[in-house]
């Protein structure tokens, strides 16, 4: 009989880690500048870096379960010091008020939870709110507590995902994924926003559908996809992806399948699920499904007009007469052809723009979460982690066969698709991009996972073990179908 004396250690230890950070950092009062130095600076960086190496490779159980604590407690030190200094921004007031957008999302959630009805601007996406409402009510609407089960839950839900990286790709590729992850979120933390939402749900998503492909579990997958409908609807952002993906379990993964048509229209019917929760939710909520959809007029109209955002378009009179129309989307369409051809050289600004965004802008555009440094330390980390994209990305095509490599693949040119919306120039730090940050996270550790592979490189060969990476890059050999 297996002996489980060991796996009931190292869990019991891991827990009573987690029970004593939260009590200690989200509890007790702690000096504020430990937590903002985690949440402001870069030059944490390196150190996480090292951390879940060592986390992802090390041997031992019980070791790995204290430094998985100890990351644990480092992704709740933002929130620490946001509580222990009463800092505001765009997005908070002393650390602990929602306001501006949060404060409308707050606002409606209160009219729900006392029976009225949401405003439009909530109602359009009532996933997240529904959800942060029900926590509330069983909290008595106590916004703290709230605060702190999501960055708990979020936490948990990075480290499950770092775990699996960890052994089916390699220990590297698990630091780069949990750094980005810790770097994107960081500065979402105590905020009361979609955003948390469509982050913790993206991520369950992203173990899910990872466990079920190395695994080959059509159901894993198919919950994947679900979770994964709920978060994009949840957080709107590079909505191709579950086109893209879907595509790839049709034709790659079920490829010789018997029950290709079944797996299939199950897969389907789980993408279709969110967008069905989410209508529910709004007729519950607002009493119609009809809700104008102001802000998707506004991104594809800025775009028609030479790549405006958002907030250029807002107040022109032809927006706003969007407001009294029964065909919104069909006079949408009319307004943004009549633009193009009164100028066609339009698109080619818009296209230029958007690439240049993503390319370049430290505020706006790729990995430019990883902030908190001087200009030029910035601009090395951002350029440094779009070349490793990129190889990464190549990996995938060269791979491409295996079914691994395909899924990355297909993910990937959903999220590019995705960019022709200009969801960049939008929103600071790629908000838009919560529910699917695990995929860059993903990608940026294949290359320097395969020079650790190839070149058979191990820090602290005595108490790492050889065994750690399940799959070495070229990253996940296939494995027999289920």
């Amino acid at each position: 009989m297996k002996n489980n004396k060991p796996n009931f250690i190292s869990s019991f230890i891991f827990l009573v880690l987690v029970v004593f950070s939260v009590v200690r950092l989200l509890v007790l009062p702690l000096p504020r500048q430990i937590g903002l130095t985690f949440r402001n600076t870069l030059y944490v960086f390196p150190v996480i870096l090292l951390l879940v190496y060592t986390a992802c490779a090390i041997r031992r159980s019980w070791l790995k379960s204290v430094v998985f604590g100890l990351l644990f407690a480092i992704f709740l030190m933002p929130l620490s010091g946001v509580w222990n200094s009463g800092i505001s921004w765009q997005y908070a007031l002393g650390g602990t008020i929602p306001w501006s957008d949060g404060f409308t999302l707050q606002l409606n959630t209160l009219r729900f939870l006392y029976g009225q009805q949401m405003g439009q601007t909530t109602a359009l996406r009532t996933i997240s709110t529904v959800f942060y409402a029900s926590i509330l009510r069983l909290t008595d609407n106590n916004f703290h507590l709230l605060f702190a089960i999501m960055v708990i839950l979020i936490a948990l839900s990075v480290l499950l995902c770092t775990n699996l990286i960890g052994k089916k790709i390699g220990p590297v590729a698990g630091a780069f994924f949990y750094a980005n992850a810790f770097f994107y979120f960081r500065e979402h933390q105590g905020e009361y926003m979609t955003e948390v939402y469509g982050f913790l749900v993206g991520m369950l998503a992203c173990y899910f559908l990872l466990s079920g492909i190395f695994d080959r579990r059509n159901t894993r997958i198919l919950a994947g996809f679900a979770l994964l409908s709920l978060a994009l609807n949840a957080r709107p952002g590079p909505m191709f992806i579950l086109m893209t993906a879907g595509l790839w379990y049709f034709f790659i993964f079920l490829k010789e399948n018997r029950r290709r048509m079944l797996w299939a229209g199950g897969a389907l019917a789980l993408m279709l699920l969110g967008f069905a929760l989410n209508s529910w939710n709004t007729w519950h909520v607002y009493g119609s499904t009809k809700v104008p959809n102001r802000q998707f007029a506004e991104i594809i109209y800025g775009l028609c007009l030479g790549g405006y955002s958002w907030d250029h378009t807002l107040y022109l009179p032809e927006i706003q007469a969007l407001n009294d129309s029964d065909q919104a989307y069909a006079d949408l369409f009319q307004m943004c052809r009549r633009a193009v051809e009164e100028n066609p050289d339009n698109l080619r600004a818009a296209a230029t723009r958007i690439v240049g965004t993503l390319i370049h802008d430290d505020d706006m555009g790729a990995f430019s979460y990883f902030n908190g440094g001087d200009k030029a330390e910035i601009a090395v980390v951002r350029y440094g982690l779009q070349l490793l994209w990129c190889i990464g990305l190549l990996i995938c095509i060269r791979r491409f066969k295996q079914k691994e490599q395909a899924f990355l693949l297909a993910c990937a040119l959903g999220m590019i698709l995705s960019q022709t919306l200009g969801l960049m120039i939008t929103s600071y730090r790629l908000r838009f991009h919560a529910a699917t940050i695990w995929l860059p996270g993903i990608l940026i550790g294949l290359a320097p996972q395969y020079l650790l592979n190839r070149f058979e490189f191990s820090l602290f060969a005595e108490i790492f073990s050889a065994e750690t990476a399940c799959i070495r890059i070229p990253v996940c050999e296939s494995m027999p179908g289920e």
